[in-house]
């Protein structure tokens, strides 16, 4: 309340509250300081500028963010009742025994102080968190928390109760404002980091992740300077080379850019060693402005800043906005916002997460002078086919290649990341590489060593010198011709193979396509296209329904280019009895060691498709997810998913549960048990898992039950036309 006006009073809550003190006063913001002795000797000095006090009830948490509310509006310091007592203040609101469910008092909170609230921000706060108070109370936003699986147990929980006046604040709110805060505390505490992301995007809210920020109300107080990042050329391009980008994670989430691990990698001697993409949340510069201002400041020719997940803040894409009449609409809305914001941080790279195609071309179509796109946190891709791609206006986009390994310690994740990068880049030069380097488990010095490990054909640049080598390589191939890397097929159904042609020039580009010899039965259609500069054309292969590699030939004045695909056969009498799969079109393939996993082993296996599978042991192998993954975006539509699975030892009863789910968990698709009877001994099966996909990130699973060893070869996903 003291800080509406300007910033007045800092509370030294944390390690790092006294180092931006520093940095404030040392850059002018903060003139004087004069410590108090204690929070009673503050409300003294301001004792005017409080009316009274909120009483909050300790049975019941959700008091204390409906107290958050009723300080703001009524201008009121929050106490519990002990406190209360101690003060003797008039009491504006005692909230104690009103209400014996959470969802009765946020009802109340929006029934009475709705209207005299502000809309253009809401929070999402665990209720014990003091993080964030003091600006929720200084502009009046409305607080609200969604329970998990532990907190929703609680006596005083209702979970649908409380989803339903929370959907109804966020159907009042304007489109494309944010909610602060993060809908988790701990596992199983909370809705959960994506389901609830997902379940705001769709309302058309991004996340400014901000648990835990304090003095909020100071950092926002100061004026926004101007940001300009360090700039350099490009190097010239080298075609026996892989070049690839670190992207540090996180900067999404001002608790980690004020007390997380960011201020210690930054004041730390590494810093400036070697070339890192930092990402960064285009809202600090509103947020923490003076915090910004001391990264740019003290930033290195080597250090660079991208628009952190998913621009203006944390969404995902694909399901944004779809509460509303007109989805699109909302979405040119956030990307307008991210746009202005990014330009305001002289940002001109981005990393989108959960978006799909459409949505990242949407990032090339409507974010001005946008290099590069660097998407997705962590890898979702399997081959380089799918990590280095174009969008629209010829825009590159990087998706994540590396991710890292949840409880392994420095040497697994260095380790780890190499053999990713190793396993992905292409075996011939040129290669451009997003290394994604979650900020949790990787520091300066390990990307130092992946670089030292992976030698000297790997070379690291910045991330926008990754879009300008990108470029460069564009300009000298002129047209580019693919098809999936990998192809998969079900034995005697009709094939349709996409084909996409792109012009990579600035000049129209005429183009004949044809099978390369001995590449494939069948017709390409059409066979002569006219492409313009930058413009993508689409053409189909069909008719081959044999043979195990398919080769596609364009040729024209710039020379000939030609794309391969190796294709996988699953033969009929592999299929488990389920849908009849009439007429299908290939969509993924997930190989099961490429996916994350809980339990099992990798294993080989002569007779699976990369040669390896995950394994299962019955009496060795805790039950639990063998596979799991890769939450890479889908659209709408009606799908199969393809479970090659395959006993090993004897069992009874049921052997897995086989599941397509979307969003993390939250919603799930389609379900099926197999038992030990549908999978012989030694015989591979194909099992059918049929689902309507709402659109938005799709994980399948494996969850295997303990009852009967077994092998997981891979998932293929077909759409149902």
């Amino acid at each position: 309340m003291v800080n509406r006006t300007k910033p007045r009073v800092y509370c030294i809550l944390n390690r790092k509250d006294r180092f931006w003190l520093e940095w404030m006063t040392k850059t002018g913001r903060v003139q004087s300081t004069k410590d108090v002795a204690d929070a009673f000797a503050l409300l003294a000095r301001y004792r005017s500028e409080v009316q009274g006090v909120v009483v909050t009830d300790p049975a019941l948490p959700a008091t204390r963010n409906v107290a958050t509310m009723a300080a703001g509006v009524l201008d009121g310091a929050i106490e519990s009742p002990r406190l209360a007592a101690r003060l003797g203040l008039p009491v504006l609101a005692d909230l104690r025994g009103r209400w014996r469910k959470s969802a009765y008092a946020y009802r109340w909170a929006y029934d009475s102080l709705w209207d005299r609230m502000s809309h253009r921000v809401a929070a999402c706060i665990w209720p014990t968190d003091p993080g964030l108070r003091d600006y929720l109370i200084q502009h009046r936003l409305p607080v609200f928390w969604l329970p998990g699986r532990i907190d929703g147990a609680k006596p005083y929980a209702d979970a649908a109760a409380e989803m339903h006046v929370m959907e109804q604040m966020l159907a009042r709110m304007p489109a494309n404002v944010p909610a602060m805060g993060l809908p988790w505390a701990g596992e199983n505490v909370g809705m959960g980091e994506q389901p609830g992301v997902s379940l705001l995007a769709e309302f058309g809210k991004y996340v400014v992740a901000s648990v835990g920020l304090s003095n909020a109300s100071v950092h926002s107080g100061y004026p926004t300077p101007a940001f300009r990042q360090h700039r350099s050329a490009a190097p010239r391009l080298d075609p026996t080379r892989i070049y690839l980008s670190f992207l540090i994670s996180d900067g999404d989430n001002l608790g980690c850019l004020e007390i997380g691990n960011w201020p210690d990698m930054w004041s730390g001697t590494s810093r400036g060693s070697i070339q890192a993409g930092w990402t960064i949340s285009p809202s600090a510069a509103a947020l923490l402005p003076d915090i910004v201002d001391y990264y740019y400041s003290v930033a290195t020719p080597n250090d660079q800043f991208v628009a952190a997940v998913s621009g203006v803040g944390y969404t995902y894409p694909e399901l944004y906005g779809k509460r509303y009449r007109q989805p699109s609409a909302v979405y040119r809305g956030f990307l307008d916002q991210t746009n202005r914001t990014m330009r305001g941080m002289d940002l001109v790279t981005v990393n989108p997460t959960g978006a799909g195609d459409r949505q990242i071309a949407g990032y090339a179509e409507r974010v001005a002078g946008l290099k590069g796109i660097f998407a997705d946190y962590g890898r979702t891709v399997g081959t380089y086919a799918e990590a280095t791609v174009v969008t629209t206006g010829n825009v590159p986009v990087f998706h994540g290649v590396t991710s890292w390994v949840a409880d392994g310690d420095r040497e697994a994740q260095i380790t780890h990341m190499v053999d990713q990068i190793r396993e992905i880049a292409p075996s011939a030069g040129p290669g451009f590489l997003h290394a994604f380097a979650c900020n949790w488990f990787y520091d300066l010095p390990a990307l130092q060593e992946v670089m030292r490990r992976l030698g000297p054909r790997f070379v690291v640049v910045l991330p926008e010198h990754l879009a300008a080598l990108c470029r460069q390589d564009m300009e000298r191939r002129q047209v580019s011709v693919s098809i999936p890397e990998t192809l998969c097929a079900i034995e005697g159904s009709t094939t349709r193979i996409p084909v996409s042609v792109r012009n990579l020039s600035s000049r129209p580009q005429s183009v004949r396509l044809s099978l390369s010899p001995g590449g494939g039965h069948g017709v390409v259609e059409p066979g002569r296209l006219t492409v313009k500069p930058a413009q993508e054309v689409e053409a189909a292969v069909t008719g081959v329904t044999s043979g195990k590699r398919v080769e596609v030939r364009a040729s024209g004045a710039f020379g000939i280019r030609s794309c391969a695909s190796t294709m996988l056969i699953t033969p009929r009498s592999e299929l488990c009895t389920g849908p009849s799969l009439p007429r299908t079109r290939f969509v993924s393939l997930f190989e099961a060691e490429g996916l994350p996993h809980i339990v099992g082993s990798e294993a080989a296996d002569p007779a699976a498709s990369g040669g390896r599978v995950r394994a299962a042991v019955k009496g060795e192998t805790q039950p639990g997810f063998l596979v799991h993954g890769p939450y890479r975006s889908f659209t709408a539509g009606w799908y199969v998913a393809l479970f090659r699975l395959k006993r090993t030892g004897h069992g009874s009863g049921p052997t897995c549960v086989l599941d397509a789910i979307v969003a993390g968990g939250s919603w799930t698709l389609k379900v099926r048990t197999v038992s030990a009877g549908d999978l012989p001994v030694g015989k591979w099966r194909a099992v059918p898992v049929e689902f309507v996909h709402s659109g938005g990130p799709l994980e399948t699973r494996v969850n295997w039950t303990g009852g009967a060893s077994m092998i997981v070869d891979r998932v293929e996903v077909y759409r149902v036309r």
